[in-house]
């Protein structure tokens, strides 16, 4: 019993040997465990809050830029939709809803908004009821799109998006499901337990949540209320114990709040705990069974961070929280990357992070953060970040506030994007709207049915109408009101792939005027090939066309009298002596002649002879009928077309023109007396073309000059003994044979060194018994047989001959050659050019060939051939007497021509004000073009002068040097050579000497 007994006390004593170790040893391991299990729950739990804060912010910033492109490419959309959109809403809400579907967005509706933020069109009709007051309202012109989020509209809760259209003019309102915008959150987001959405009511919204690895769609009947989640600090949890992470977007309006249920961190640890307080038999066990759950939570903890990294990334978005007590600033691995800074413990000083921030903008961020920290405005800024490495970066910082139980900010908690390359792209595209701004062209750009979208400072210029008053108006507002209804054949083309050419139309002003423009279009293409857009642009063409009308006004009128001359009095005959066939009637042709003009220009100078010209032609005009025509032909002579008058009725007429005109004459304070001579001819008596009634009333003014009578009716006797053309040609052809021919030379000079710059082969006839006979006597003769052929053949082969003889001799001079218009049209004539080049010896670009212009209209095609031709040899065109035909500027840019010359007529007027003018625009015109220009018939020294203001190259006249003979040329190139070199030197002798050169 004893041996039992003790035997019992001795296992009994064992008990509580190992109950007391278990106690002394086994317990406080077990608490230990515990204690430190719970610890690291709650380290856990705080670390998951962070990098929950962290998952919210990215996220909200990922959604809204999603949304902020859906915006813009509706808006896009919206720009290219039909002038009718308000018209056929529908038709307008499925474009758009087909957009928002292939962005990956459900839209709810659309409505359209006017300038007061009335809804004039909705799409469905229950959708505008629902839109707050504040969604209502257009954006304004700097503000890309505006975003209203969370609105209600039956059971359904919505963003709402307003699109500005043009600039304040009106919006389009477009609803966006956030049921499935949430949903696509979600799945961005979807490592998380629950992704909420609360507004500033407390109203909440969810998605997708998983509980123990199951997925369930919850109902907003089925979701906790957040709202005091949202009050409370982040890492608090909810009444169903859930822990969340939250963040602030668009100041407060709204806030994304990620759940993470506890049951996979803290019911996991209180599980763990309570286990080992009810089994201690196992407590090792369990403590490895805690591990090796936490270890799983751990791993879990480290995807999520590195799936958010990942998002962080890709975002170039970080996120950090200020302490503003203790003034740490702990941050994301994405902002340390922007700014360059260490990964610090426990965070580093808010002055290290301003410290990276640019010199020029520290001072503004700095004020940023202090007022944001005193709770007085959310913290929203853009600015430049230098990194360590030297690298600039613009970002953009937004924060919002962590209130403490005294409702202060205890916190600032925010992001970061790394915006440079939008600011890049933003900084280029203002630069390359400045540079369109830039231009003297009006550059406009349109959708493809017209909608402006694009008006550069140009077109303000041009139209009137400032770049805010035309976006998202119709194009063809320009139009005159009897051509906007037209086919729109301009934007038809474009749509079709083809870029129009240059058309010149009359637009419309804003104040209603008309403007000549040349207009362009180009079609602008999609990177996917296809047209999305026209860009138009306009030139004016006002100062153009009023060229053009001066040009054709000096070509038909004389510039001093302003009455038709010779060229349009050619014309008037010519009409109306089809108007007296007709009516079997006469008609009369005067020629009036001041005579002696030149002893009037001897007393009281040119400016007073022109008095007395413009005093003349004045009386001669107001004395006829209106049905008669009157024309300055000549220096001081007048011609009038006289219809239905015979020799009678011309006779009373030629006396009245003399009684008037031999009246005195009031110049400089002196009255002049002046003679006229009046020579008459009568059609069809004394002919019926108007070749042979202008030669004929020649005939007749003068023999009334002979007579001394001062007047004079055609007859046959009083012709000059002149041969007939059939002897005149038949003595040419001799004198090709017998050398009778030969070339002068008249130089042409540069108005800017004094230097000979070429000189024109001018032809003369020497005739054994006539003498001297003058080109005008021969040359028209010649140009309407085959002699001219071989006569031009004989003036290219002596020209090329002679140059290449002063080469030889060492003075080098280019010369000019003259083309007739029979020759230009001929099919050999480049083969002569070259010819006589290669039988000389002689580069092409040593000679010259002109061209009248009329010759150019003659046949455009043909004189397009023989010109290129030239050009290919070599040979320098000139685009003789120009401003005496009528040829086309959009014809003559076409052609390589190297030099115009302004037709003597023209220069005859440089003393008036007017005449400069024609004569300063010409210039300007020949240069715009890209040629030399060269003044014909300079007589004076000032004129020279004056064209040289005018910027004209060279002149060609009798003030410079007349025609002469080869050896006459070359001694008075060596003596003008001298004079050049003399007046160089003593340039030079001045300046050097500090002496002004002139």
């Amino acid at each position: 019993m004893k041996v039992g007994g003790g035997f019992r006390r001795v296992l009994s004593d064992a008990r509580l040997t190992v109950l007391a170790v278990v106690l002394v040893i086994v317990v406080p391991v077990l608490a230990a465990g515990i204690l430190a299990v719970r610890q690291s729950g709650e380290s856990l739990r705080a670390h998951e809050a962070t990098e929950l804060n962290d998952a919210a912010s990215a996220a909200g910033a990922n959604e809204r830029q999603r949304i902020v492109r859906l915006g813009q490419r509706l808006q896009e959309v919206w720009t290219t939709a039909p002038a009718t959109a308000f018209a056929d809403p529908r038709a307008t809400a499925a474009t758009l809803a087909e957009a928002g579907r292939r962005a990956g967005h459900d839209l709810v509706g659309i409505a359209f908004v006017d300038g007061t933020g009335h809804i004039v069109a909705s799409q469905p009709g229950t959708f505008a009821a629902a839109i707050p007051a504040e969604a209502a309202r257009p954006a304004g012109r700097d503000q890309a799109l505006a975003i209203t989020p969370f609105t209600r509209l039956g059971t359904r809760t919505f963003y709402v998006l307003s699109i500005p259209v043009g600039t304040v003019q009106g919006a389009v309102l477009v609803g966006m499901d956030a049921r499935s915008t949430l949903r696509d959150l979600s799945a961005l987001v979807g490592a998380f337990g629950a992704v909420y959405i609360v507004d500033r009511n407390g109203t909440t919204l969810s998605v997708t949540r998983y509980l123990e690895n199951e997925k369930y769609a919850g109902t907003l009947e089925s979701e906790p209320d957040l709202a005091s989640c949202c009050e409370a600090p982040s890492g608090a949890t909810s009444d169903a114990g859930d822990l969340f992470g939250k963040a602030s977007l668009d100041g407060g309006e709204w806030t994304i709040v990620l759940g993470q249920p506890t049951t996979n961190v803290q019911s996991a640890i209180d599980g763990i705990g309570s286990t080992l307080l009810s089994v201690g038999a196992i407590p090792l066990l369990l403590l490895v069974a805690a591990a090796i759950v936490l270890s799983r939570v751990f791993r879990r903890t480290l995807r999520q961070r590195d799936r958010l990294r990942e998002m962080q990334g890709t975002a170039r978005i970080g996120s950090w929280r200020w302490d503003v007590k203790a003034d740490r600033f702990s941050a994301g691995s994405e902002l340390l990357r922007i700014f360059g800074l260490p990964r610090g413990r426990g965070g580093i000083p808010l002055a290290m992070v301003l410290d990276r921030v640019h010199r020029d903008d520290r001072a503004r961020v700095s004020g940023s953060f202090a007022r944001a920290a005193d709770g007085r405005t959310p913290l929203a800024e853009r600015c430049r970040v230098v990194a360590a490495s030297g690298e600039v970066f613009v970002v953009e910082m937004r924060a919002v506030g962590e209130p403490d139980r005294r409702g202060c900010w205890r916190a600032l908690r925010g992001t970061v994007q790394d915006i440079t390359e939008l600011s890049r792209s933003e900084e280029q595209r203002a630069q390359l709207l400045a540079q369109v701004d830039s231009v003297d062209e009006a550059i406009v750009g349109t959708t493809l049915e017209g909608m402006v979208t694009e008006w550069n400072a140009g077109a303000e210029r041009l139209f009137g109408y400032t770049r805010s008053e035309m976006l998202g108006r119709d194009v063809r507002i320009l139009r005159p009101p009897e051509k906007r209804n037209g086919s729109g054949l301009m934007l038809a083309s474009i749509r079709a792939g083809r870029r129009m050419d240059r058309q010149e139309l009359d637009r419309l002003r804003k104040d209603g005027t008309r403007v000549d423009v040349a207009i362009s279009g180009t079609p602008v293409w999609s990177a996917d090939n296809e047209i999305v857009a026209a860009t138009f642009t306009y030139w004016d063409i006002a100062r153009q066309k009023r060229l053009e009308n001066e040009l054709a006004e000096r070509v038909s009128h004389d510039p001093l009298t302003g009455l038709p001359n010779r060229f349009l009095l050619r014309d008037r005959l010519e009409q109306a002596l089809r108007v007296a066939e007709r009516s079997a009637e006469p008609l009369a042709l005067l020629e009036v002649d001041v005579d002696r003009f030149r002893d009037v220009n001897d007393a009281v100078g040119q400016q007073g002879g022109d008095a007395l010209l413009m005093d003349a032609a004045a009386r001669i005009h107001a004395e006829l009928r209106a049905v008669d025509t009157v024309a300055r032909i000549g220096t001081d002579v007048f011609a009038a077309v006289v219809p239905g008058a015979d020799e009678t009725a011309a006779a009373l007429v030629a006396a009245r023109l003399r009684s008037i005109l031999q009246q005195p004459f009031e110049v400089a304070r002196h009255e002049i007396d002046v003679e006229i001579s009046v020579g008459v001819v009568i059609a069809p008596a004394h002919g019926s073309d108007v070749a042979t009634l202008l030669r004929r009333c020649e005939v007749a003014l003068g023999a009334a000059k002979r007579s001394r009578a001062g007047y004079a009716l055609y007859a046959p006797d009083a012709e000059p003994d002149k041969p007939s053309r059939v002897i005149l040609l038949s003595e040419l052809r001799q004198a090709i044979e017998r050398n009778e021919l030969r070339l002068d030379y008249q130089p042409e000079v540069d108005l800017r060194t004094g230097e000979t710059v070429r000189v024109e082969a001018l032809l003369r006839w020497m005739h054994p018994t006539r003498g001297l006979v003058a080109p005008l006597d021969f040359i028209p003769v010649v140009e309407d047989t085959g002699l001219v052929g071989p006569l031009t053949r004989w003036v290219l082969d002596e020209a090329t001959r002679q140059c290449r003889a002063w080469e030889e001799v060492g003075t080098t001079i280019p010369v000019a050659v003259n083309l007739s218009a029979r020759s230009l049209l001929d099919p050999e004539v480049v083969d002569a050019v070259g010819d006589a080049l290669e039988a000389a010896g002689l580069r092409g670009e040593m000679l010259t060939v002109e061209i009248t212009e009329g010759v150019l209209m003659t046949d455009a095609t043909r004189a397009r051939e023989v010109i290129d031709g030239l050009h290919a040899l070599g040979v320098r065109i000139a685009l003789d007497d120009f401003g005496t035909g009528y040829s086309s500027f959009a014809y003559l840019d076409t052609l390589p021509i190297d030099e115009m010359k302004i037709d003597r007529s023209f220069v005859l007027g440089l003393e008036r004000e007017r005449g400069r003018a024609i004569v300063g625009t010409m210039i300007d015109l020949g240069h715009h073009l890209g040629f030399e220009v060269v003044a014909e018939g300079v007589e004076e020294r000032g004129a020279s002068e004056r064209l040289s203001r005018l910027g004209c190259d060279t002149v060609q006249g009798f003030s410079v040097g007349r025609p002469m003979s080869p050896g006459a040329l070359e001694g008075w190139l060596r003596e003008r050579g001298e004079r050049v070199m003399r007046a160089r030197r003593t340039v030079v002798k001045r300046i050097a000497g500090g002496v002004p050169a002139a």
